[in-house]
């Protein structure tokens, strides 16, 4: 009896750290060399009903129904949402003061270049609404840095 206890506690434990590990990502970043030089854990439960709302007003209800992806490119800060998109993906970064553009590249999973495009304002909308639905990788560079993300569009 005491055995099946021990097993049925044991179990218990490990389905919690399990549905723990679930609800957060880790990303890496390595440079030219192959070095990892930065781990990154993305947190995907919602943190603040307050943020839902302020998405919500802002930008539909798409944007509060997704994930939104926070996240560093050398020492700025660079914000994707939302992830899945049906359409308007938006990307919000501090942009360098020396006025260095940026450059985001938009590619196909099969390596096929979809968008390429320099900017130097803070916040800007691409519209997938034109590409068919399937996986997309987005590409940023800023200041000699370089940074990849998933993009999903529904």
């Amino acid at each position: 009896m005491m055995k099946r206890i021990i097993i049925l506690i044991l179990c218990f434990i490990s389905s919690l750290s399990l549905l723990s590990q679930s609800l957060s990502h880790v990303e890496f970043a390595y440079d030219a060399a192959g070095n990892r030089y930065q781990r990154e854990v993305i947190n995907l439960k919602s943190t603040a009903a307050d943020t839902t709302q302020q998405l919500k007003e802002s930008y539909g209800q798409q944007a509060a129904d997704s994930v939104e992806y926070k996240s560093s490119i050398g020492s700025r800060q660079v914000t994707i949402f939302p992830n899945p998109t049906r359409g308007l993906l938006t990307i919000a970064m501090e942009i360098p003061d020396d006025d260095s553009p940026v450059k985001l590249e938009l590619f196909s999973l099969e390596g096929e270049s979809i968008l390429q495009q320099t900017i130097r304002q803070p916040k800007i909308t691409l519209d997938l609404s034109g590409q068919p639905a399937g996986s997309y990788i987005l590409s940023i560079s800023l200041a000699g840095s370089h940074r990849s993300w998933k993009v999903i569009k529904e």
